[in-house]
């Protein structure tokens, strides 16, 4: 069993956090650029790399904010 303090937890609650506010942040700028300027489908790389990026967030704010 892994046990985690409060330090942790509230390290994970951020890095999650960051992630979550980043990925809604980009999903917003693929559906208005697909949306609104593109007049076309959104393909599918783009969406893949939105989740790319959140893991990358996630792991760099965790890593971030373990070192402070």
């Amino acid at each position: 069993m892994v046990r985690r303090n409060e330090r942790t937890q509230v390290i994970a609650d951020k890095a999650a956090r960051n992630s979550f506010i980043v990925l809604m942040l980009a999903v917003a700028s693929i559906a208005v650029t697909f949306g609104s300027i593109a007049r076309t489908d959104v393909p599918i790389a783009p969406v893949s790399l939105i989740g790319l990026l959140g893991m990358v967030v996630h792991f760099a704010a965790d890593i971030w904010l373990r070192r402070t």
